[in-house]
C-alpha cells in the first residue's frame, strides 16, 4: 500500500453503502504528497461479508478486490481480510502492512468508543466579557492574520504556519514553535452562526488524534459582548483540566488585549470595512 510503514492522514472519505454504490479515499503523506484511490461496493451481507474493488487513482486500469467476513465469537468480532489481484510480491508486501496499520487504528477505535468515559465529558468553561460588539469578536477567530497573534501563541514561541478555512467542514491549522519544537493545533468547523456561535472540534496533532469538541457562545450586551467557551474532554485527560482551564483563560486574555490593540489603531471606518470582509466570507 503507498505510504506503508509511514503516518499518513485522511483528507477525505466518501462512501455510497450499497451494492454498487462508489467509494473514494483521499490521503497525504509525512512528505506532503497525495493519494488517491476508490472502487465499487459489490455486495453487502448484514453483519457477515463485505465485498468491493479496489484501485488506485494512478493505476485506475488495475483493479484489485476485496473481501472482508465478519464472524462473532462470545460477544467478540473475528475479521477476515483478503484482498487479490496484485501486480507482485512488492505490492502485497505493502498493502498488507498498510492494512495491518489500518486495522490498529480501528482496533484502538473501537476500544475507545465502547469505553464509558467516551459517552461522559468533562467540561472546562472560561467566560469573558469585551468591549468590542459580537460581530468583531466573532470574527477575530476566523480571520488568520488576526489569529496568529492570540490563537495558542506563546510569548516565546513562533507563529510559522496559519491556515484557517472559515465554512463548516473546513479546517484550521495553527503551528507555533516553542523551544525548537512544533506545536500543531488543528481542528474542523462544525457549526458557524455568525455572530452567536462557532463550534469546532480540536487536536494537538495533524492526524486528529484524541479530538475534543469545543463551542464559543456569544451573547450581544448593551455595551459589547460576552463570550462563553465551553471545552468537552474526555475524561482520561482529568489531570490536565486545571491546565486547559488556564489555557484558554489565557488565550481570552490574550484575545482581549488584540481586540484593544485593533481599536486604539484602526478608524471606524476601517473597522466598518473589515467586519463587512468578514461578514462575507463565513456566511
Amino acid at each position: 500500500m503507498k505510504c506503508a510503514g509511514r503516518v499518513i492522514s485522511a483528507l477525505s472519505f466518501e462512501l455510497d453503502p450499497r451494492p454498487g454504490g462508489a467509494h473514494r479515499a483521499r490521503m497525504r503523506s509525512p512528505e506532503g504528497g497525495e493519494y488517491s484511490n476508490g472502487g465499487v461496493v459489490r455486495e453487502i451481507v448484514e453483519p457477515g461479508r463485505l465485498l468491493f474493488s479496489f484501485a488506485w487513482a494512478d493505476e485506475s486500469d488495475h483493479e484489485m478486490v476485496i473481501g472482508v467476513t465478519f464472524v462473532e465469537h462470545d460477544g467478540k468480532t473475528e475479521m477476515t481480510f483478503r484482498q487479490s489481484g496484485f501486480k507482485s510480491v512488492e505490492s502485497r508486501d505493502g498493502h498488507k502492512e498498510g492494512w495491518n496499520e489500518s486495522f490498529d487504528k480501528l482496533a484502538e477505535y473501537l476500544a475507545k468508543e465502547s469505553s464509558p468515559s467516551t459517552r461522559t465529558p468533562i467540561t472546562v468553561r472560561v467566560t469573558r466579557r469585551f468591549a468590542a460588539s459580537a460581530e468583531r469578536v466573532f470574527d477575530v477567530w476566523l480571520d488568520p492574520i488576526s489569529v496568529g497573534n492570540w490563537l495558542f501563541a506563546t510569548p516565546t514561541g513562533e507563529m510559522i504556519r496559519v491556515e484557517i478555512d472559515p465554512r463548516v467542514g473546513g479546517r484550521f491549522v495553527i503551528v507555533e514553535r516553542r523551544d525548537g519544537v512544533d506545536a500543531f493545533h488543528v481542528g474542523e468547523y462544525l457549526e458557524i452562526d455568525r455572530p452567536r456561535r462557532l463550534v469546532f472540534s480540536f487536536a494537538v496533532d495533524e492526524q486528529m488524534a484524541d479530538a475534543s469538541l469545543v463551542r464559543l457562545d456569544i451573547v450581544p450586551l448593551d455595551e459589547g459582548c460576552e463570550l462563553t467557551l465551553t471545552h468537552e474532554i474526555d475524561p482520561k485527560f482529568a489531570d490536565y483540566l486545571n491546565r486547559t482551564e488556564e489555557g484558554w483563560t489565557n488565550i481570552l486574555q490574550g484575545l482581549r488585549e488584540v481586540l484593544e490593540t485593533q481599536n486604539s489603531s484602526m478608524s471606524a471606518a476601517d473597522r466598518e470595512a473589515h467586519l463587512r470582509r468578514m461578514s462575507n466570507g463565513p456566511n
